[in-house]
């Protein structure tokens, strides 16, 4: 469950407040000279910053599901796994231009894009989720092109498309979009990363539910 803000300032006046303890604690057992204690009040400083800023590592995900006129899925081959084009959205780029980029990369022009999904991932036992943004769109023209890390790239009938790719999520998320075509979807997953693996396990924590119809 997310942190609510009015916890996550307490959180921070705790540890705050722990700190100054801590450091006064140590100036009264030690005879520290002033040049030392100014080091030491900055080191205190710099671990408390990256103590806040490990509390704060949402960010946000893009999933670009492109399909054309034979109702075929576009997939990419990544690691050995066929999967939907993605990217991670840490970019200045509005939403068209990351997305026309996504595109580019894969070789094509697309049309009508509509979100369709807002999924809040939750790895391991982590805090805080990555959002994740899936899109739809229609192929508008283009050659395909294998886009950078990938291996291979093509497209598939739907049903063979969400039977291939390994990861539940995705799966249980192109069936939702292509069983309701006007509704965008919302649940929250926490996914259990399994080591030397990059198939993983899940557990819906809230299930799909309609953000709009």
């Amino acid at each position: 469950m997310i942190i609510k803000y009015n916890e996550y300032i307490t959180r921070v006046i705790k540890v705050v407040i722990l700190l100054i303890k801590l450091r006064n604690m140590i100036f009264k057992k030690l005879n520290i000279s002033i040049l030392n204690k100014i080091l030491f009040s900055f080191f205190l400083v710099i671990l408390n910053s990256y103590y806040l800023s490990a509390q704060k590592n949402n960010f946000s995900y893009f999933k670009l599901c492109v399909t054309n006129k034979k109702n075929e899925v576009l997939l990419v081959k990544y690691n050995g796994i066929w999967e939907l084009a993605g990217k991670k959205y840490v970019d200045p780029r509005t939403i068209s231009e990351f997305t026309g980029f996504m595109a580019d990369e894969l070789g094509i022009k697309f049309k009508d894009l509509r979100l369709r999904g807002l999924f809040t991932f939750y790895y391991n036992k982590g805090t805080y989720p990555i959002l994740f943004n899936y899109y739809s769109a229609k192929y508008k023209s283009g050659e395909l092109k294998i886009p950078p890390g990938c291996t291979d790239i093509a497209w598939f009938p739907i049903k063979r498309a969400i039977k291939i790719i390994p990861f539940e999520t995705m799966k249980a998320i192109l069936t939702k979009m292509y069983q309701k075509k006007r509704y965008v979807w919302g649940a929250s997953i926490r996914i259990f990363k399994k080591p030397n693996s990059l198939v993983n396990t899940i557990k819906i924590e809230e299930d799909f539910y309609p953000l709009s119809k």
